[in-house]
């Protein structure tokens, strides 16, 4: 490409002898031509390369947003599951103190309340607070 650059220049220099002072060399005005049109060319190109690149990030940014909002999400139903079995657990112990619930169930219902506070918080802590961060960090790039 250099070299059909370089010999469109001096077809249209050879062409157009009269718009270029009589003392400049043609050499010069070859050079300082090809100087210009390639420094056109190559912002040209850099501009069309930068968008497309920032196209391709966006739609990465765009992809990686999708799926980290997946795993929040299905995290985030774990969660509210364990909670909720949590509080069903909690609200038979209640019962059992009001007399709705017999208290042969009470240690099984303590070991259950037992293991969902912990899942809950495996859950909360390992999981769904990382991804919320994650999130949140990828949201405030865009």
């Amino acid at each position: 490409m250099v070299k059909n650059l370089e010999t469109i220049i001096k077809l249209a220099v050879d062409e157009d002898d009269e718009s270029y002072p009589k003392n400049c060399p043609k050499d010069a005005v070859i050079k300082e031509l090809y100087n210009k049109i390639y420094a056109e060319i190559q912002d040209e190109v850099l501009t069309n390369y930068a968008k497309t690149l920032e196209a391709k990030m966006l739609k990465e940014l765009r992809t990686v947003r999708i799926r980290e909002f997946k795993e929040l999400a299905f995290s985030g139903l774990f969660l509210a599951l364990a909670v909720g079995l949590l509080v069903n657990q909690l609200t038979d112990i209640l019962g059992i103190f009001k007399g709705t619930v017999l208290e042969s169930v009470l240690c099984v219902t303590i070991i259950f309340s037992i293991a969902f506070i912990f899942v809950s918080g495996v859950i909360f802590l390992r999981g769904f607070q990382r991804k919320l961060k994650n999130f949140i960090d990828t949201t405030e790039i865009q």
